[in-house]
């Protein structure tokens, strides 16, 4: 006779957390996440705090020195927010083409990949490219990024100490 189970595998969402953060199937949560927590639950992410300094359909988030466009939803001006960034969603880009540009940190071979640390006006930010054949960024070369504008993720602000300009992985 088979025993009562308290728990079950529900292998098309996650329940993170006791208090339910956010409940979605896993690929929602890694692209959509809705707070800081939850950005970093799977993956890495950058992290980077921000203020918002002009809301509307396309609003403007400082970080740093830099001023990002973000989708802005319901933003309001002067709010602090994080602005959360997949490594692998930063590409590079050429000098007309890029919304941030940066000087390489530091860079590892991880076979498929590349990843690099790129410091930036924004803050420092982990960068994954593929490894195609290309020859990869030098230690010390400017690196222009750019993304699709969907791929940042505007969040409320943490609360955490040392969250400014930080990447995060699980």
């Amino acid at each position: 006779m088979p025993m009562p189970c308290k728990r079950r595998k529900i292998s098309h969402t996650y329940q993170v957390e006791s208090l339910f953060d956010q409940i979605a199937e896993p690929y929602r949560i890694y692209e959509h996440p809705e707070s800081q927590f939850i950005s970093t639950f799977v993956g890495k992410t950058n992290l980077l705090d921000g203020v918002v300094k002009r809301a509307g359909p396309h609003a403007t988030v400082q970080v740093g020195e830099a001023f990002l466009t973000v989708d802005g939803g319901t933003l309001i001006e002067d709010t602090a927010v994080q602005v959360s960034l997949r490594p692998e969603k930063l590409l590079p880009a050429s000098t007309g083409e890029a919304r941030l540009s940066g000087e390489v940190q530091s860079r590892f071979f991880l076979g498929s990949q590349w990843m690099y640390n790129v410091r930036t006006p924004a803050g420092d930010l982990t960068v994954i490219t593929p490894n195609d054949g290309r020859k990869p960024h030098e230690h010390g070369a400017r690196m222009d990024l750019t993304w699709a504008e969907d791929a940042a993720r505007v969040l409320p602000a943490s609360h955490a100490p040392n969250a400014a300009a930080q990447t995060a992985a699980v």
